[in-house]
């Protein structure tokens, strides 16, 4: 009878813990949660990093303003550690670190176009971090970046 009841505890404990606390659900809930997050704000990337920001027209000022409307997003982003790989959290902040350092000392009036190569380069680092970042969650924004 013993035997019985340990056995059963055994098989109980096996149970509870399988299926205890079901981090899998917790991260793709928050998966789920910060991919809506990113979808909302493609539009706010596509302004300063898709592939058809008008660079004659766009100004570093434009840049900016969204950059700082992106931060806590990106902040967000490197908090997600059930969600997203180290590499591609890392590679989104420091892409993002550097688009904001390369516009730094940027004239807020000129234009992407006027900015020059680094600009540019950074520009496109954002975005294939962010498209990174968003293939990773398997986020389907409706605009492109």
């Amino acid at each position: 009878m013993r035997t019985k009841s340990l056995l059963a505890a055994a098989a109980a404990l096996t149970l509870l813990v399988a299926c205890g606390d079901d981090d899998d659900d917790s991260a793709g809930d928050s998966a789920e949660a910060l991919c809506g997050e990113l979808v909302e704000l493609a539009g706010t990337v596509a302004t300063i990093a898709g592939a058809d920001v008008d660079a004659e027209t766009t100004t570093i000022d434009d840049v900016t303003d969204a950059l700082g409307t992106l931060e806590a997003q990106i902040d967000e982003v490197q908090n997600a550690e059930s969600a997203l790989s180290e590499s591609v959290r890392s590679d989104l902040a420091d892409a993002y670190e550097n688009y904001v350092g390369a516009v730094a000392d940027i004239d807020d009036e000129s234009t992407l176009a006027e900015a020059g190569a680094a600009v540019e380069s950074a520009r496109t680092e954002f975005r294939e971090a962010w498209e990174a970042t968003l293939s990773e969650l398997d986020c389907r924004p409706t605009q492109s970046t």
